[in-house]
């Protein structure tokens, strides 16, 4: 489970320059910090004549990614990112990712209190402030004007990278898709925090290089650059900036034949898992996307952002046809450590942000009360306690939650001061901005790949060199017309909202979670709760039991409520329709081949532990998202970025462990390890 960041203590020398309390050392030079940067990392990597290059090639692949170990304030970052926003685009694929790491994290005011200085860069500072992460650990992901990403590692400097990785325990295994092409060392003085300078660092920075990735570092000293040549760097020692005399730059030149080792045997439950790895193949230039629903749509704005040519397909007549009137962002944190419930803390997390960066209109803001049963306090308060962080989320009495709430409750509460909901009619609203071509009212007959996906529908057939299934509760259905083996025994859970006028009622300040829920009022006078859960009902309509179930939940928990129970009976409502899985959650990334799949994997229904050091086959750029059950407009940000991720040959937003989770394979290696049909 993510765990608090121990922060970073400091004060300001002359009130302008950030000194950490623990290394008694300076983030920058006094008075110079732009100057070093640009000296030391851009200019000492060569990043201007080659970030020129890669934006102007017309055969971009992947993205350009600069690592860099030390985030502090974030200048390097904002400086890197000035630079890339001044080179003209030229192809409108480039895209810049960088990998910062920082184990112990500023706090968001002191952030905010370094860069001022440095007014050039305030448009990027307001950017990275307003999507700045809690100081939890755990990968992050933040997007910049320009087609840029920052993956903003909360952590040592070890796990933080070496989470990227598909196999990090394997030297020997290079991903040729995913290398960085730059580095930036600036942890503090070795001297003053030698475990940033270590050879396992140095290994590990050999592991992600391609042969011409560079390097630059302030240091010079000498045990960094004996740790650096060791791993495969040709390093040179070149003028330091200001006083400093000397410091380092080097090239990636590959480790000697002699430290290039075979794998070793595994025999433990720890072996590295090839299963979710991706061969390496072109990115595809068009892209149709199944499904118009929450996922469907965002993938189509974040892929067209991107530079891909999108169609959105759907049967019906438009986007988010199924969506409420409101949708409630729920974060979902739980005392249990477990792949669901830190995928959905991670989602939660960025979801707020990108709604806020790609479609402000559509985002309402307002914390969010979930009420606490009598006797489950001690478990609520296990969970405030882990994160530890009042702005994130806190345990508040039933008093304290009724002033929240602007009515009466008679329950504690975790208190989630930041959350939200979406008004789906403004997101789709929000489309229009996006260069997205729609085809819409029309039913998917048919699915065949032929150099080219072919997609018949009742009335015309479309091509696509690149295709992505997000289709809701329909998806299985269409994917099993490519591979009829591949099962993934999804579910459909249907879900019903009640509208009710808020006229005569309290004026919620917050939306309040019990069994169901409540939003405050949308423009209409309207207030949405819900909603229902029910399994294998697939009635369209309204149903009147669920109306009264829905209003009997609320008046249960919010007695000023009551009056609904006694008065007629509402009938106005939306029905939607749920996918879900059968470990609750979602289904990202490639589609493997079913018959492949299970030829290679095979020793796994004689032993679970077998060691497997084979890359599947997948069907070429198909991919599947699905799978969100109730938490779709939380999850699908995060879930577009990994998809992202996977049609660029790129570092993954989330750490190796979560994309197995939630990987289209994995149900198939379950069978197999049960030695199921």
């Amino acid at each position: 489970m993510p765990v608090t960041m121990t922060p970073a203590s400091i004060s300001f020398d002359a009130g302008i320059t950030p000194v950490t309390d623990r290394f008694n050392d300076v983030y920058f030079a006094k008075g110079q910090g732009l100057e070093e940067s640009t000296y030391v990392f851009l200019e000492a990597n060569e990043l201007p004549k080659r970030l020129s290059a890669y934006k102007q090639s017309s055969g971009v692949e992947r993205p350009f990614v600069v690592a860099e170990t030390g985030f502090g304030t974030g200048l390097n970052v904002l400086n890197l990112i000035k630079l890339w926003q001044s080179i003209p685009v030229g192809n409108p694929q480039a895209t810049l990712h960088i990998l910062s790491v920082e184990k112990f994290p500023l706090k968001k005011a002191d952030v905010e209190k370094a860069l001022q200085v440095w007014p050039e860069l305030s448009s990027a500072s307001e950017n990275l402030l307003n999507q700045y992460p809690p100081l939890i650990e755990g990968n992050y992901q933040l997007h910049f004007n320009g087609n840029v990403k920052l993956t903003l590692l909360f952590n040592d400097v070890l796990s933080g990278f070496s989470s990227l990785l598909p196999v990090p325990s394997q030297a020997w295994f290079k991903s040729s898709n995913q290398c960085v092409d730059a580095w930036m060392l600036d942890g503090f003085a070795p001297a003053k925090n030698p475990d940033m300078w270590s050879q396992d660092l140095f290994n590990l920075m050999a592991q992600m290089s391609h042969t011409g990735t560079t390097l630059a570092t302030f240091t010079a000293a000498g045990f960094v650059k004996r740790g650096l040549q060791s791993a495969g760097f040709k390093i040179n020692k070149q003028k330091g900036f200001g006083k400093k005399r000397d410091m380092l730059t080097g090239m990636f030149k590959g480790l000697p034949s002699s430290k290039a080792l075979p794998p070793k045997k595994h025999n433990s439950i720890d072996k590295p898992q090839f299963w979710p790895i991706t061969p390496y193949i072109k990115p595809p230039r068009k892209i149709g996307i199944l499904g118009a629903g929450v996922a469907g749509s965002i993938a189509a704005v974040v892929l067209a952002k991107a530079g891909f040519e999108i169609t959105l397909i759907d049967r019906s007549e438009k986007a988010l046809a199924g969506a409420h009137q409101q949708a409630v962002l729920f974060p979902a944190f739980s005392v249990q450590d477990s792949f669901l419930t830190r995928f959905h803390f991670y989602a939660f997390v960025q979801a707020l942000a990108f709604y806020q960066q790609y479609f402000p209109n559509a985002l309402h803001r307002s914390p969010l009360l979930q009420l606490i049963e009598s006797g489950h306090e001690k478990k609520a308060q296990l969970i405030a306690d882990r994160f530890n962080n009042d702005e994130l989320i806190r345990l508040i009495t039933a008093t304290e939650a009724s002033q929240w709430a602007n009515t009466e409750l008679h329950l504690s509460a975790l208190l989630y001061p930041k959350s939200g909901w979406i008004d789906p009619q403004k997101l789709r609203l929000g489309l229009t901005h996006y260069p997205i071509q729609y085809c819409l009212g029309e039913t998917v007959e048919t699915i065949h790949y032929d150099d080219d996906w072919h997609i018949q529908t009742r009335t015309q057939q479309l091509g696509f060199d690149g295709l992505v299934i997000a289709a809701g509760d329909n998806s299985e259905r269409l994917l099993q017309q490519i591979d009829p083996n591949l099962a993934l025994n999804m579910g459909s859970i249907r879900g019903q909202v009640t509208h009710i006028d808020q006229k005569g009622l309290p004026s919620l300040s917050s939306i309040v979670c019990h069994e169901g829920y409540i939003c405050p009022s949308t423009q209409t006078g309207d207030y949405s709760l819900g909603a229902t859960y029910d399994l294998n009902n697939k009635n369209p309509e309204l149903e009147q039991q669920a109306q009264q179930k829905n209003l009997t939940s609320l008046a249960k928990h919010l007695p000023e409520f009551q009056q609904l129970t006694k008065q007629p009976l509402d009938t106005r409502g939306s029905v939607g329709f749920r996918a879900t899985t059968r470990d609750y959650l979602p289904v990202i990334g490639p589609v493997p081949t079913t018959n492949s799949l299970i030829e290679k994997y095979k020793p796994l229904r004689y032993n679970k532990n077998a060691y497997i050091p084979i890359i599947n086959d997948y069907y070429p750029h198909l991919y599947l998202l699905s799978g969100f059950g109730s938490k779709g407009y939380t999850s699908a940000p995060m879930a577009t970025k990994m998809l992202l991720s996977y049609l660029t040959n790129d570092f993954q937003p989330l750490g190796a462990d979560l994309i197995r989770a939630t990987h289209p394979a994995r149900f198939l290696i379950k069978r197999l390890i049960h030695n199921k049909a």
